[in-house]
């Protein structure tokens, strides 16, 4: 097998670089090499000629304009070295200078990962865009290819899945040799098939049109809510006061909802930088809108509107529940644009399993966080009312003991959450999620930079966090000074205390020996 290609790459974006290097690096597709200062790219190529390191064999570079002179430098000086521009969309004067200072080829930054990755491996082969445009691979040929690495990396993604739970020695055996598999295959299908890029380079600047989320992701969240689930989150939700068919009616409620709330950014052509502004209303607007259509647009008790009297309750509702939904831009931006998702720290294509499987946990905390906002007005504002008992509520639970009892458990639930469980999340930089897995809701905890929350925390909150990076400063040292007491303990016990027991005992057993030896001794005289 050959060795992997080595490719530099120069950006001063740190999401940039960080994200595309150990996306390449964790497929397994090549070695790379990072710079945050394009301008030291000579000075770098030169030592590692110098040190005898493997040759660079493509240069991505995050394209500015103050880097045009920087690459006529590097085109003079490394003629055969194919360098990569990244950048903003750009005219078609713009890319026939870029052309003309000898770039291989010219990509927007904002492509997903695995379409970079292509054009690199073109511009390996010996592809030039600019001289052989005619070359570009068929579209049925990048389909298959395509949809085979696909096929591929689903299944290297089961296989990591499997390998999270605890397993006999020799089915972990049996995993690593199926990745191994995977691998390889992967490499012979890209060595074998030599795929050409999929795009050709842009000639002019064109958005490409948005389109809703596939069917399948939205299916595949809706097959989860459809079945019969129990709450396994170790958490109290609203949802659990309802029946089951009334928990399924307003889940797909709220999806429903979701599914014309995208329609509409989609028609009114919406910006990536106009999603995150929009979110909370987005967020309220999708509350709002599915608590009417569940409770009933003219649903009255008593002469009094109750879809009005439970709207009226959206500053508690918010403040408790909607403003902390995490993560709604990234999945806004992802149904909409297709926008890598950033997990653990590093950036997933979009069309890649690990994102899917994230946006649809996304979305499905999202759908169980607004059923809790629309139940909880209803259980605050008519806890008692018999039609409402009756309409939405559960059997075992609607006595009016077990309602207050819910009600009083809700409540502390919250207070602990605000002044334990989220400065803790805060201070750990991690969501805590709710999803569907095995037919159940379980909690699942995703990491998330939160250090701009840490910075506003104030008072019970804040004084929270300094109790526990005190418990992790002090804890080392008391298990240290636990762990030598233990020891300390031990020697007294075994090598003093011990030591002198077995003296005293030894001294007491010789002087009745030598009493009874004494007594015999007597008795045998007398006897004479």
């Amino acid at each position: 097998m050959n060795e992997l290609p080595v490719i530099l790459l120069a950006s001063r974006e740190p999401i940039l670089r960080l994200g595309l290097s150990s996306w390449l690096e964790q497929q397994g597709l090549a070695q790379v090499v990072t710079t945050d200062r394009p301008e030291d790219l000579q000075n770098l190529l030169s030592e590692r000629l110098q040190a005898a390191q493997p040759l660079v064999n493509l240069l991505v570079l995050d394209l500015e304009l103050t880097d045009i002179p920087l690459c006529q430098s590097l085109k003079r000086r490394y003629p055969h070295l194919p360098i990569l521009a990244l950048g903003p969309p750009a005219s078609r004067d713009q890319l026939l200078r870029y052309q003309q200072l000898g770039l291989a080829a010219y990509v927007e930054r904002t492509t997903p990962a695995l379409t970079l990755w292509q054009w690199m491996q073109a511009l390996l082969s010996g592809y030039s865009p600019w001289l052989q445009p005619e070359q570009l691979t068929p579209a049925w040929r990048s389909h298959l290819y395509q949809q085979g690495l696909q096929q591929i990396e689903a299944a290297l993604w089961q296989c990591h899945q499997w390998q999270q739970r605890p397993r006999p020695w020799w089915e972990r055996q049996i995993i690593q040799g199926r990745q191994r598999e995977l691998r390889a295959a992967r490499w012979l299908l890209t060595w074998l098939w030599r795929p050409g890029p999929v795009l050709a380079p842009p000639l002019q600047v064109i958005r490409p049109p948005l389109a809703l989320p596939p069917s399948e992701r939205m299916n595949r969240v809706r097959q989860a809510f459809n079945q019969t689930v129990s709450n396994n989150s170790g958490l109290l939700l609203e949802t659990d006061l309802l029946r089951f068919e009334k928990q399924r009616e307003l889940w797909n409620t709220i999806l429903n909802h979701w599914e014309t709330l995208l329609a509409e950014l989609i028609e009114a052509r919406v910006t990536p930088a106009e999603v995150v502004p929009r979110c909370p209303d987005l967020v309220r607007r999708l509350w709002q809108e599915s608590l009417t259509d569940f409770v009933g647009r003219y649903y009255t008790i008593d002469g009094q509107d109750v879809v009005q009297t439970l709207l009226a309750q959206q500053p508690t509702v918010e403040a408790l529940i909607l403003a902390k939904i995490p993560l709604v831009p990234d999945l806004v931006s992802y149904h909409l644009f297709q926008t890598p998702l950033r997990i653990d720290g590093v950036l997933y294509a979009a069309n890649s399993q690990i994102a899917a499987d994230y946006a649809a946990a996304l979305l499905e905390n999202l759908v169980i966080q607004v059923a809790n906002a629309v139940v909880q007005p209803l259980l605050n504002c008519f806890p008692h009312h018999e039609s409402v008992k009756q309409r939405f509520y559960r059997r075992t639970l609607i006595s009016t003991r077990e309602t207050e009892r819910l009600r009083n458990q809700l409540s502390q639930r919250y207070r602990w959450q605000r002044y334990w469980d989220e400065p803790r999340a805060i201070f750990e930089s991690r969501y805590q999620l709710l999803r569907i897995q095995n037919q159940a809701i379980v909690a699942y905890p995703v990491y998330a930079s939160r250090t701009a929350e840490l910075a506003q925390l104030r008072g019970i909150p804040w004084l929270v966090t300094l109790w526990l990076e005190f418990q992790d400063a002090i804890t080392p040292v008391l298990r240290a000074i636990a762990n030598y007491l233990g020891r300390t303990t031990a020697y007294l016990l075994t090598r003093i205390i011990g030591r002198g027991l077995g003296l005293i005992g030894r001294g007491i057993l010789q002087g009745i020996g030598s009493t009874l030896q004494n007594n015999r001794t007597q008795q045998e005289s007398s006897q004479l």
